[in-house]
């Protein structure tokens, strides 16, 4: 078990400091010819529906307990990075309107975005149970919600 917990060790610092490199690169690459809704909503969805199917598979337990680690390692991977895609797209969006009073308006959106942050991090941690399935379920919800707001979003009609 410890050679399993060093070796994860060393692939997520190793994959971490590889991966930031990229996938600055490549959304940069991607937000270019996709735009900024095209990559929040690819990101966002495609977040929802690996969730999703993370969630059935571990529900209904289709996978052995052997497998259960490297499951989540690969959702949190995932769940990372489409975080890291939609995020600093949105932080775009957000202050392309507000572009004459830059730093006021990047405190103001820093600031609400967490405390709306903390509001819906505190039941999700209170539903912690010893499992990643809450978190799994939350975050499957959430990203569900999100989708639809951005998709609704008047502004992703233009």
């Amino acid at each position: 078990m410890e050679a399993l917990f060093s070796a994860t060790s060393i692939f997520l610092s190793v994959s971490s400091t590889f991966g930031a490199s990229a996938c600055i690169g490549v959304g940069s690459g991607v937000a270019g010819i996709a735009g900024t809704d095209g990559v929040i909503n690819f990101a966002i969805g495609f977040n929802m529906i690996f969730s999703a199917i993370i969630y059935l598979v571990l529900y209904m337990e289709i996978v052995s307990d052997i497998y259960l680690l490297p499951i989540f390692l690969i959702w949190s991977v995932v769940v990372f990075l489409t975080m890291a895609m939609s995020i600093g797209n949105l932080m775009a969006l957000a202050m392309e309107p507000v572009g004459h009073i830059a730093g006021l308006a990047a405190s103001i959106i820093g600031s609400t975005s967490t405390l709306i942050s903390i509001l819906l991090a505190i039941p999700i941690g209170m539903m912690f149970d010893g499992t990643g399935m809450p978190l799994i379920a939350s975050i499957t919800i959430l990203a569900i919600t999100a989708f639809g707001l951005n998709i609704i979003n008047p502004r992703s009609a233009n």
